[in-house]
């Protein structure tokens, strides 16, 4: 809680690689905008400081992060940079217990520094301050770089661990539960064979040594050496990880803070310009570099679902996936031709009826209609408190049909038509969307051309709002406009723009129309 006293404020916190520097930013920060799109687009951030005395050009990258570090590492063997394995990231907490309280959360694939390793637990510099995460969601990064064929019958913890490998269980026990959840047995020394694998961390759990539990990736050996796993195809990033948040306080007078957790980017350009001397961050959740954006491949793809085909990406570009769609149609054969990969999985949803997001080191598919159908978080109405407002309507890129049409070798024709609500057919400034791609049916060409019409035609009418700054206004939630005649109705933020600067804090919310 806020003193409710106190004036009400706009603070915020940026980490870059798991150091906090908005001590060392503060005196010089300008402003920082933080942009959450709805789909098909990166999220990104920006920041901007003053730099009369050269300090952020000239020493920041080699200097200053290091001097805001400020790391006592424990001379352990088992110091040293982990990497979180954790699909649901890994939650950083003032003790090492589990009934301590949360102050912040490592993402999937953030790179963090172990100062200390005791009973399951690491220590690490979080916001200035001593932190612990659970070890089991962790791997140490070291540990894929090494070979196989230590002396005794045993090789290198590995991060690819599979079923029915024999493993020997040895060294301090740093965690272990029965399950994925329950408390279990402290275990050491035990050999046995892998019949499971923990689906939130990548642990191993040899349970035919008796049921005995989950055991970090560096307890666990091999029983023969085997060769080091090749390397994966591509890397989602290999930058300065940034993280930011944004908080509101006592905006209502009762003492509460609001946060808005902006989440992982990575550092993709460093900009300087003047006068006056400025610099510019900026950050983006998949940068340009990235080989998941920019390698053009060819490739056939045999029997996959588009679920399928999202995760095969995420994991050759050390990604992880999440899949929130009923939508999940199957391919017996796509060829992906000079494509990147998110290009290519791009159009697959856009033909599914689904939006694709790439954020916090997480490829998103969900169903933009299941979106929709979500409760009204907000109404607006002629002069509640928005600054300004733009209201939009256009017909230049909407059509009132849409025909899929395709003929295959043999001479067989598959087509399908959609037609917007209210169509008549007289109407002579009727715009019809023809598209010719391979289906296999009838039907697969009238959901084909239902999906795209509607993708068309979703920003037919569009509104732009903006508020003084509140973090619950994010992409994909739902808002009612009431008092705007033609322009009443239900609409869904398709992005999120919030900006803290020395003025104070505003965000922008742009919306399309939907049903």
């Amino acid at each position: 809680m806020i003193d409710k006293d106190l004036a009400r404020r706009t603070a915020f916190n940026v980490t870059i690689a798991g150091i906090d520097i908005t001590p060392e930013l503060q005196p010089y920060f300008l402003d920082m905008t933080y942009s959450d799109n709805e789909s098909d687009e990166t999220d990104d951030l920006q920041i901007r400081v003053q730099d009369r005395d050269g300090i952020w050009r000239e020493k920041w990258l080699n200097t200053a992060i290091h001097a805001a570090a400020g790391i006592e590492v424990d001379p352990t063997t088992d110091v040293g940079k982990y990497k979180v394995v954790a699909k649901n990231g890994v939650n950083i907490r003032v003790a090492p217990n589990l009934s301590s309280m949360i102050v912040g959360e490592y993402p999937y694939g953030t790179t963090v520094n172990v100062e200390k390793i005791s009973d399951g637990w690491g220590r690490v510099t979080f916001s200035r301050e001593k932190r612990y995460i659970q070890t089991a969601y962790l791997q140490m990064v070291e540990a894929s770089e090494q070979t196989a064929g230590n002396t005794g019958g045993t090789s290198s913890a590995k991060a690819d661990w599979k079923i029915g490998d024999k493993v020997t269980v040895s060294g301090a026990p740093q965690y272990s539960s029965y399950g994925e959840g329950t408390p279990g047995r402290a275990v050491t020394n035990y050999q046995g064979t892998i019949t499971h694998i923990n689906s939130k961390s990548g642990v191993p759990y040899p349970i035919s040594v008796g049921s005995l539990g989950w055991f970090a990736l560096d307890q666990v050996r091999a029983d023969a050496p085997k060769a080091a796993a090749p390397p994966k195809e591509g890397r989602a990033s290999t930058g300065l990880k940034v993280q930011a948040q944004i908080f509101r306080q006592n905006f209502n007078g009762d003492g509460k803070e609001d946060k808005l957790d902006c989440g992982q980017f990575e550092l993709d350009s460093v900009t300087a310009s003047g006068p006056p001397a400025v610099v510019t961050l900026k950050c983006t959740s998949l940068p340009f570099g990235t080989a998941v954006r920019q390698t053009q491949k060819s490739r056939s793809w045999e029997n996959y679902n588009l679920k399928g085909v999202a995760e095969q990406i995420a994991n050759q570009n050390g990604m992880t996936c999440m899949f929130n769609s009923q939508k999940n149609p199957t391919y017996k054969r796509m060829e992906q031709t000079m494509q990147s990969d998110i290009a290519f999985l791009k159009k697959l949803c856009n033909d599914a009826g689904c939006c694709l997001k790439a954020t916090n080191n997480i490829i998103v598919v969900y169903d933009k209609s299941e979106y929709e159908k979500n409760p009204v978080i907000y109404t607006i109405t002629p002069g509640c408190g928005y600054t300004k407002y733009s209201l939009k309507t256009g017909k230049n890129k909407t059509y009132d049909s849409c025909m899929v049409r395709y003929v295959t070798p043999s001479g067989t024709m598959y087509s399908g038509t959609a037609y917007v609500d209210g169509y008549k057919d007289d109407n002579e400034k009727n715009q019809r969307l023809t598209v010719s791609q391979r289906v296999s049916s009838d039907a697969e060409a009238q959901t084909l051309a239902k999906n795209l019409l509607k993708l068309n035609n979703q920003y037919e009418m569009t509104a732009s709002f903006t508020f003084p700054g509140n973090p619950k206004f994010v992409a994909c939630c739902t808002i009612q406009l009431k008092g705007y005649g033609a322009f009443d109705g239900k609409y869904v933020i398709c992005k999120a723009k919030h900006s803290v600067s020395t003025s104070g804090y505003t965000t922008q919310i742009d919306l399309r129309k939907v049903g």
